[in-house]
């Protein structure tokens, strides 16, 4: 056998390898959103759900159009410095990347912060949730944060980690949230959300602490020039 046909073997051994992964994540995520729906159905009751769904939805909007699709763009961008190979390239692309989802979490906050009011009204119609969409401006800031360390584990092809990640996150977060529906009702939706978002923060950061990163000079300017492919492909995506 090639050398080029040995490097197509492994691509598509690698290719397999991913999908598998991943369909087994994706496989249990549907499993246990299932038992989570049917459970919170019980515990919280219709509207209980409905609330949650659009609490849910409205700050997945704010995520999706203050995230600028950073989390998707920069796997490709991560993945593109791994194969040089040159671990200083590696560093600055990895201190851009978390630079630029500090920088869209602060902003997806402190929309929701600012306008906890008008959302409140645009969601539900009234203004009784204003206080729900202030503290859950905290999970807008914490998702694009492990968002960002999920996708330098994607683009640095830490399949297993990043599918522990998601495994581990999504069957302890069913285990945090349920006590609070148990005890609180309605009202321990919004602190379940804080914590599941937490979690998943917590989660990333164990699964990336490992990952190497160099002291390279790089400014901020620097970083938001060499940021802009990842925003301009992300925010087309």
């Amino acid at each position: 056998m090639s050398t080029e046909e040995k490097q197509q073997s492994n691509s598509y051994n690698q290719i397999a390898k991913a999908t598998g992964i991943f369909g087994g994540v994706q496989v249990f995520n549907v499993m246990l959103s299932i038992v989570r729906s049917k459970i919170v159905a019980v515990l919280l009751g219709t509207s209980g759900v409905g609330i949650m769904g659009l609490f849910t939805a409205t700050t997945g909007m704010i995520a999706s159009i203050t995230n600028l699709g950073i989390s998707f763009s920069a796997v490709r961008k991560i993945s593109e410095a791994a194969g040089s190979g040159n671990q200083s390239i590696i560093s600055r692309t990895i201190i851009t990347l978390r630079r630029w989802v500090n920088f869209t979490g602060i902003i997806g906050a402190l929309f929701s912060l600012i306008l906890a009011q008008q959302l409140s009204l645009w969601t539900f119609g009234n203004t009784d949730y204003t206080w729900a969409f202030v503290w859950l401006s905290i999970t807008l800031f914490f998702q694009a944060l492990s968002s960002g360390q999920l996708a330098l584990l994607q683009g640095l092809r830490k399949l297993k980690k990043l599918a522990k990640a998601n495994v581990i996150g999504s069957f302890l977060g069913l285990f945090i949230s349920l006590p609070l529906y148990y005890s609180f009702g309605v009202k321990g939706i919004v602190p379940s959300l804080i914590l599941t978002a937490g979690l998943s923060l917590v989660l990333s950061w164990y699964f990336t602490r490992k990952v190497e990163v160099e002291k390279v000079n790089i400014s901020l300017k620097e970083s938001f020039s060499e940021g802009l492919d990842m925003v301009k492909l992300g925010s087309v995506m």
